[in-house]
């Protein structure tokens, strides 16, 4: 009988490189050719997968992983682990440490060996300081980085901004305590930069935004949500030609400042305007003419425009995301929508507006055949939208009120895979 050691050595690492990393570990155990196959598949691996096997064998795993370019850790990363990384892991490219609250500057002070490093994440990383940051910066050529640290200051920025001058090509940071002048160190003197995002730091104003624009006229990405953008700030953005990404607090914007971006920015694939409450149909109109590879819009809190808007978005043809959360959308403004080519919509957010009913969202189950998510918490809708979801085979993510409940209705959603969320 034919046994799996039967095989040429080519078959066999074929067969092998479909293993999970723990069974790899217990196949080494076996004997010397399968430590010898396994360890030529673990030696040609980019990738590695701390975080599927046990702690006992990190070391093992890193010592036989010397090539690899990106890693995905525990939520728990022990210093230990770190210090495999950094001794045998020298070719690392790519390292995400979002949400390992046990992180160190001890954690980080290993990664000064991985001299290729060129993204680091440090999302929720709040024990990290300074001091460790800067041990990593001054030896690796950092080339992205995302940090949300509630720690992190203006300073912070500035020595970014000092070791990773010639390097950094993408920056972000959310909820942290700086202001513009930590921006614009960053802005002056990452020469490099395609792409920044800096969320939830209302202490930035617009002026940050004008001059990141005006520096940088071949950014691709802009994601902004802090001081209200104004007219005059988006008429220096309209430069940027380049876009592909924008995200603005538009509470004070115009028109007029729409109409500049549309105008110019036409390789647009996302475009988020939180708090547009001062636009206007005419703003949709811009939108739709000039943005034809338009995939993503969220446009929240619209007060001033009408049902007719929607006739204008319908356009949109490669629409795939819609956003229209707290704009006192109507049943009326549905139809107007599910008039023209939004047959693409896979997400559609239509959250407290509270004069949608069940007719209204019968005529989005009707016209969209793709529809994936669809967010209808604080609306008028009654447990009968919940029975009419169950029948869409597509869905695979709904929010709902915490009142609308049907027992069948949410076993059967449960059955295709979908998760209902009550708010």
């Amino acid at each position: 009988m034919i046994t799996l050691l039967d095989l040429p050595n080519e078959l066999l690492q074929l067969v092998v490189e479909t293993f999970s990393l723990q069974n790899l570990c217990y196949l080494r155990l076996v004997c010397r050719r399968f430590v010898m196959v396994v360890d030529f598949v673990l030696q040609t691996r980019r990738s590695l997968d701390l975080a599927s096997i046990r702690d006992e064998y990190h070391e093992e795993a890193c010592k036989h992983c010397p090539n690899v370019w990106s890693v995905k850790v525990p939520a728990d990363l022990t210093t230990r682990t770190a210090e495999y990384l950094g001794q045998y892991c020298k070719q690392l490219r790519c390292l995400i440490l979002d949400g390992c609250s046990t992180v160190t500057d001890a954690c980080l002070e290993p990664l000064a060996n991985c001299a290729h490093l060129e993204q680091l994440g440090l999302l929720g990383c709040e024990a990290v300081t300074l001091d460790g940051l800067r041990n990593v910066l001054e030896h690796c050529p950092l080339q992205r980085l995302d940090i949300a640290i509630k720690a992190a200051t203006d300073l912070w920025l500035m020595e970014i901004s000092r070791l990773c001058a010639s390097t950094l090509k993408q920056f972000s940071c959310d909820d942290v305590a700086i202001t513009d002048i930590g921006l614009a160190a960053i802005s002056s003197s990452c020469v490099n930069l395609e792409s920044i995002s800096v969320m939830n730091c209302f202490q930035v104003s617009d002026a940050s935004i004008g001059l990141i624009a005006q520096q940088h006229p071949r950014l691709t990405e802009l994601e902004m949500y802090v001081g209200a953008v104004s007219d005059e700030t988006m008429d220096i953005l309209s430069h940027c030609t380049n876009l592909e990404r924008l995200i603005l607090n538009a509470e004070n914007l115009t028109d007029a400042g729409v109409r500049a971006v549309a105008c110019n920015c036409i390789q647009l694939q996302l475009l988020e305007l939180h708090s547009a409450s001062e636009l206007r149909n005419s703003s949709i109109l811009y939108i739709a003419h000039h943005l034809s590879l338009l995939r993503t819009l969220s446009l929240n809190l619209l007060h001033r425009c009408t049902e007719q808007c929607m006739l204008l978005v319908s356009q949109c043809e490669n629409l795939t995301e819609l956003s229209l959360q707290e704009s006192a959308v109507t049943d009326d403004w549905l139809f107007y929508l599910f008039n023209g080519h939004t047959r693409m919509l896979q997400s559609l957010r239509l959250s407290n507006n509270y004069d949608i009913t069940d007719s209204g969202v019968s005529t989005v189950f009707l016209d969209c055949p793709r529809l994936a998510a669809l967010a209808l918490d604080g609306t008028a809708i009654t447990a009968a939208t919940l029975r009419r979801a169950s029948r869409c085979s597509t869905l695979r993510v709904l929010y709902l009120s915490g009142d609308i409940h049907d027992g069948n209705a949410e076993a059967a959603l449960k059955k295709q895979g979908c998760i209902v969320q009550w708010d």
